[in-house]
């Protein structure tokens, strides 16, 4: 999965969709790369952070977030001069989270759709939003061991 640096050319943030069981755990390898050539942007020094609230009306409430991450708890810069990084939620982070809403139409699993942000900042203290969307958490059925 790559992560465009900052906006695309139409001057809006990507957009990117993730799902997850709640209980289980979420990893994605992301690459930050140059919009306009594709290349991979040297990160060294940069510091990331992600808030997953339970929604935009929450946000603007002063609520916490449901999931915060950044660099050494949840993201892992594994290649830095190509733009590489880790993203990792636990398990346990993703128990918390709950389900009051029926169901969706359609479906008799409890959903929990919450928003977030994805933001970069480099080694200047220039701050990039890369990315936003959907964080969708679906109540999760087998119970193992």
């Amino acid at each position: 999965m790559t992560c465009n640096s900052c906006t695309t050319p139409d001057g809006q943030i990507q957009t990117q969709n993730f799902s997850c069981k709640a209980g289980d755990t979420f990893e994605r390898g992301l690459t930050i790369t140059d919009q306009s050539t594709g290349e991979p942007i040297d990160i060294t020094g940069w510091t990331f952070f992600m808030s997953i609230y339970a929604s935009w009306a929450a946000k603007q409430a002063s609520a916490s977030p449901l999931i915060s991450l950044s660099n050494g708890s949840g993201f892992t810069i594994t290649a830095s001069t190509l733009g590489m990084l880790n993203m990792a939620i636990t398990d346990t982070q993703t128990s918390t989270i709950t389900f009051t809403a029926p169901a969706p139409y359609g479906t008799n699993i409890p959903t929990n759709v919450c928003v977030y942000d994805f933001l970069g900042i480099d080694s200047d203290g220039n701050q990039m939003t890369q990315m936003q969307g959907n964080f969708t958490f679906t109540q999760r059925l087998t119970v193992g061991p």
